[in-house]
């Protein structure tokens, strides 16, 4: 009778193991989980990120606005990883004359990625969250202030 209760205990220990170690498989984590198109609205117009997986290592993508029926794409964005290290890379043709201005991995952990280049005068800090699976949170600032964006991935 006590070994049938002990190889029961060990049974329901290793399914709870089991378990665990399924639900971490699946965890989402940045930057993987930018591949697709987001979207935030807001009362003046609406942001959107389209991000695309080229790689294991690197992803390119553009930023923009919608006004009515009208899309700006206001920047081009890139994240290459070098040594275990993402770098968020971003071009502005109408800032910083043209040129791409890069920004290195401060900080990472499953559900959000910090980059940052204090060099730069405005934005020095971006950070990626991951709310839900398809919710994102980009925090944007720097010397002179910042703001936030809340995006809602739509395919």
């Amino acid at each position: 009778m006590k070994f049938n209760h002990f190889v029961s205990r060990i049974f329901r220990v290793l399914a709870l193991l089991f378990l665990f170690s399924c639900s971490s498989l699946n965890k989402s984590q940045l930057p993987d989980t930018l591949s697709g198109h987001w979207r935030t609205i807001s009362p003046d117009s609406t942001r959107i990120e389209i991000w695309k997986q080229i790689s294991e290592d690197s992803f390119s993508g553009y930023g923009g606005l919608i006004t009515g029926r009208d899309t700006l794409i206001t920047e081009t964005l890139k994240l290459i990883k070098r040594s275990d290290t993402w770098i968020y890379q971003a071009t502005v043709p109408d800032q910083n004359e043209g040129k791409t201005i890069s920004f290195t991995e401060s900080k990472r952990s499953d559900s959000s990625i910090e980059f940052s280049n204090p060099e730069h005068d405005f934005p020095q800090k971006l950070i990626y969250s991951l709310i839900e699976k398809d919710s994102l949170r980009v925090v944007v600032s720097g010397g002179t202030g910042s703001f936030s964006l809340q995006f809602v991935k739509t395919k």
